[in-house]
C-alpha cells in the first residue's frame, strides 16, 4: 500500500508528540536534532506515521545529517509507506535506468543521497554551489522518488560510483 494521509492522520491522534520532530532543529544549517528526535520514536509508533514524518524531514532539510544516519533511518521502512502511488508507478516507467543530477558545493567529494531528474533544478541557486554531479543509475537502486508535494522530482539514491563531476 502507498502513503495514505488518512492512516497517518488517525495515528497522529495517538502520538501527537511525533509532530514536534519538525521543530527540534533550531537552525536551518543543522537538521540533525529533528532526525534524532524522530528516530527515537521509530520502534514505538506505527510504521506509517514514522514513514510520513521521515518523508517530511527528507524533503524539508538534510543539513548536517550524515548520509549514514539517513540510511539508518530508512532501514526497515518500506518505500510503499514513504511514497504516494503515482510516485511508485513513476519508478516503473523510468525503464532500466535514469539520469540524475545533484548540484552542490565544490567541497562535496562523494555525492549525497538527494538527486533530481531535472538538471535545471540541480543547477539552480538553491543547490548549485560550484559542482554538478551527473549519474546514470539503475531504477532498481532508487530508494525514493518524491514528486507529489514538490517540483524538484527528487530521487533519493546512494550513488557511490559511475558518476561524473563537473566544476565551474
Amino acid at each position: 500500500m502507498s502513503l495514505d494521509k488518512k492512516i497517518w492522520r488517525n495515528q497522529l491522534d495517538d502520538y501527537p508528540e511525533v509532530e514536534d520532530c519538525i521543530r527540534q532543529s533550531k537552525s536551518p544549517t543543522d537538521a540533525l536534532p529533528s532526525y534524532e528526535y524522530l528516530y527515537a520514536f521509530k520502534d514505538r509508533i506505527p510504521k506509517e506515521l514514522y514513514a510520513y514524518f521521515l518523508r517530511r524531514l527528507l524533503q524539508f532539510n538534510t543539513a548536517n545529517v550524515p548520509v549514514d544516519f539517513r540510511l539508518k533511518m530508512l532501514q526497515g521502512v518500506d518505500r510503499n509507506d514513504l511514497m504516494y502511488q503515482e510516485e511508485l508507478d513513476a519508478i516503473y516507467k523510468f525503464g532500466q535506468s535514469v539520469i540524475v543530477y545533484r548540484g552542490t558545493s565544490k567541497d562535496e567529494m562523494q555525492p549525497g543521497l538527494s538527486w533530481t531528474l531535472r538538471r535545471d533544478i540541480a543547477e539552480s541557486s538553491d543547490f548549485y554551489k560550484g559542482r554538478l554531479f551527473i549519474a546514470e543509475i539503475p531504477s532498481a537502486s532508487i530508494l525514493l522518488y518524491l514528486s507529489k508535494e514538490e517540483d524538484e522530482e527528487e530521487i533519493v539514491a546512494q550513488v557511490t560510483d559511475n558518476y561524473t563531476m563537473i566544476d565551474n
